[in-house]
């Protein structure tokens, strides 16, 4: 019976690690987009429609709630990114060339938490693992990008409440200035070739990933919401974008 569990385990953790390793947000045909797993509605055709749509007849084991992974040896607990509203994200690409590209997040949800310090969450060198591997990703749809611009350990800091972590680059090398603050906000500024996204009419929705350590808050910007579509090969802007379903 223990060899019967570890096999279905296993098999699980694959699944899981399939359904996370995703790498474009999935348009459902209710409008809802999703960053993995399978559309949240049964049988749906969809006639003429190029969006994706599931039939969900059996239990997807990659949920948005914390899956625990059994085996036969040891049991981890794997805990699920955050999906956040996103309130604004702005990005330009001026004539006068990569260089000046930019981005500007800006994400508002009361449901953000951040890890205690020296935790798998803390982004500073002090945090578990040296701080892991903290960044910002951005996946454009329409083959207008998708790029990981990495935020150093040694750019972040937190307050003496550990209410929250703040990065700094004065190189601007890589993000100006990022802020995650506990139920309050995700921000961050970033200019430079590194915003590498190609701007076009066909780029929305625009998922975006902002990782502490091994914590991911996960925004889509996409459907009706926007301001500017990109169509000008210059500026994208979409604002008020709802929490997406799950967040790998």
């Amino acid at each position: 019976m223990r060899a019967l569990i570890g096999i279905v385990s296993v098999a699980v953790a694959l699944m899981c690690s399939t359904a996370g390793a995703q790498s474009e947000p999935t348009i459902c045909c209710d409008g809802s987009i999703i960053f993995a797993g399978s559309c949240p509605f049964g049988p749906s055709p969809c006639p003429d429609d190029p969006r994706e749509c599931v039939d969900l007849t059996v239990p997807d084991p990659c949920s948005s709630t914390t899956t625990t992974i059994v085996s036969s040896a040891t049991t981890t607990t794997v805990a699920p990114g955050e999906p956040i509203s996103g309130k604004k994200l702005l990005l330009k690409n001026p004539p006068a060339g990569t260089t000046a590209n930019k981005v500007v997040l800006l994400a508002k949800d009361p449901a953000i938490t951040i890890g205690a310090a020296g935790t798998d969450g803390d982004p500073q060198c002090s945090g578990a693992g040296g701080g892991g591997t903290s960044s910002l990703r951005l996946t454009a749809s329409g083959d207008a990008g998708d790029v990981t611009i990495s935020l150093p350990c040694a750019g972040w800091t937190t307050n003496g409440a550990n209410s929250l972590y703040k990065y700094k680059d004065a190189t601007g090398a890589t993000c100006k200035n990022v802020l995650v603050k506990a139920g309050v906000l995700v921000k961050a500024v970033c200019k430079g070739a590194q915003v590498g996204i190609d701007l076009n009419a066909s780029m929305a929705p625009v998922a975006v990933v902002m990782r502490l350590n091994s914590r991911a808050y996960c925004s889509a910007f996409g459907g009706a919401v926007g301001v500017k579509d990109g169509s000008d090969d210059k500026t994208f802007l979409h604002k008020e974008a709802p929490a997406p379903l799950e967040c790998p």
